[in-house]
């Protein structure tokens, strides 16, 4: 399957080091994070990578350019401003296939990617994966069936977390309209709700937010365990 990279933030939170890289590039123990989840991708079957770049793209095409040097096959969708998440798939329309896993460039989640694809081709919905807080907080609410009920960034107590890994089907991008800024989570997810097309895959893995300082330090810490062999 497709897997789609969104890597064109700012990543304002990591500055001064985005000043001159772009988020997904900055390094992590000698080697750029974007690296690494490439690495992991390949080693899970999942080749062929589609990147949505935009601030400082160069920076990542110059590095990867079509993949071969990494085992993989990657091309590439550059958007020229911010136009959100779902602005960022409507960009890359062309490039897309029928069905694609999609990550954030700066997210990592050790997840068995041939269960999740299992899983979604099973469902014929499109999924979220998601993290079950012990705590009841989160921002995604889930009833029995796996059905994602609610989903709202700006509360903590929905009892699932937001991975930052969704498996999608083309047609949604028909919802979204050109050269607009369109966020999935907020103007995309709600639609799918209402239609009880949006589904969870549920996950006790470690979730690594490589945007913030705090979580490059933990990400480092557990580098040698997840990528013992990576080259």
């Amino acid at each position: 399957m497709q897997v789609v990279i969104l890597a064109g933030g700012l990543g304002t939170r990591l500055r001064p080091l985005t000043y001159k890289i772009p988020k997904p590039m900055v390094e992590v123990n000698g080697k750029p994070f974007l690296e690494y989840l490439i690495f992991y991708l390949r080693n899970k079957g999942l080749r062929n990578i589609l990147i949505c770049t935009g601030y400082i793209s160069e920076k990542i095409v110059s590095h990867f350019k079509n993949g071969s040097k990494f085992g993989v096959d990657i091309s590439y969708s550059n958007e020229k401003s911010l136009i959100g998440t779902g602005g960022a798939l409507k960009n890359a329309e062309r490039f897309l296939n029928k069905e694609f896993i999609l990550l954030n460039g700066d997210t990592f989640i050790p997840l068995k990617y041939n269960k999740l694809i299992d899983n979604y081709k099973k469902s014929g919905k499109n999924i979220i994966v998601v993290n079950r807080n012990k705590k009841s907080q989160g921002n995604i609410m889930i009833d029995g069936s796996n059905i994602v009920t609610k989903y709202d960034k700006t509360k903590k107590n929905l009892g699932y977390n937001d991975c930052g890994v969704q498996v999608l089907k083309k047609e949604l991008i028909n919802f979204i309209p050109k050269n607009k800024v369109v966020s999935m989570e907020n103007n995309i997810f709600p639609l799918l709700i209402k239609k009880k097309g949006l589904i969870a895959f549920e996950t006790k893995q470690n979730f690594f937010d490589l945007g913030t300082f705090e979580g490059i330090k933990k990400f480092e810490s557990l580098v040698n365990k997840y990528f013992r062999n990576i080259n």
